[in-house]
């Protein structure tokens, strides 16, 4: 069991031979072999496990009212039909129970996973790359249909930069809060404040919107919120703000300082 994939996970090392690629329009009788490693992550996941038990239960749930009360099947009620249940004949009379062994058969397999890598030999960093994809796909998605991308319904270019930037901004903040909170999480750290799923980063932005900041004459107030989530400034590793005001800072002057 991993801690920060929430997981079971094995890795086993594969000796995988195949036929290597001959030259374009090259023609031989004799075809030659090589072989290289491989890394085969398995991984079983609970909740998945657990989910698709409850979902042939409810699937064979219908089948089996539809039966009571003499409905047609449809296609796939007749594969599960065939599948999971036993089929009485007696004279005219036809019935069906549940075979325990076959469901046992079908959810065999649920819950598991597997990735194949030449490159990764170590299953929660494979586990990790392979969740980084579908948060980058998810994160086009984001552009594309919930800020509209799909059409900008700008009025000029100017317009249409400044979009274009500010959403190029939001996407690159996530990636940051995600960044630092996985490796906050594999240096072994823990917070009540911080979500146990292995992506926790778009929950802790949603829980970090009422943090509000207003301006004084003495200088910057945090409201009250702000000392609540003190354990997720930490983990993004941002200064807790504290009751005192914060003076306003000239980044330039910094900068040239620093050069």
């Amino acid at each position: 069991m991993d801690w920060l994939t929430k997981v079971f996970q094995i890795t086993k090392e594969i000796n995988w031979t195949f036929e290597s690629d001959l030259v374009e329009g090259q023609v031989t009788s004799k075809k030659t072999k090589e072989s290289t490693i491989l890394y085969w992550h398995i991984y079983f996941n609970r909740q998945f496990a657990e989910n698709a038990r409850q979902g042939l239960i409810e699937r064979i749930d219908r089948v089996r009212e539809k039966i009571y009360n003499g409905e047609e099947l449809d296609e796939n009620e007749l594969t599960l039909l065939e599948d999971v249940f036993e089929k009485h004949e007696e004279g005219d009379m036809i019935s069906y129970t549940i075979s325990n062994e076959k469901v046992d058969q079908k959810l065999r397999y649920k819950g598991y996973q597997m990735l194949v890598s030449d490159k990764i030999s170590d299953a929660r960093k494979a586990w990790c790359v392979y969740q980084e994809r579908r948060i980058l796909e998810d994160t086009f998605k984001t552009l594309k249909t919930r800020l509209s991308c799909v059409r900008n319904r700008v009025s000029d270019n100017e317009s249409l930069i400044g979009k274009t930037f500010v959403q190029f901004l939001a996407t690159s903040i996530e990636m940051i809060v995600r960044a630092r909170l996985r490796k906050y999480l594999e240096e072994g750290k823990a917070s009540d404040s911080l979500p146990t799923d292995y992506d926790p980063a778009r929950g802790i932005l949603d829980s970090l919107n009422n943090v509000m900041q207003t301006k004084f004459c003495e200088g910057y107030y945090f409201g009250e919120s702000a000392e609540q989530k003190r354990g997720l400034f930490e983990a993004l590793g941002v200064s807790v703000p504290g009751p005192e005001t914060e003076k306003e800072q000239d980044y330039e002057d910094e900068e040239e300082t620093e050069f």
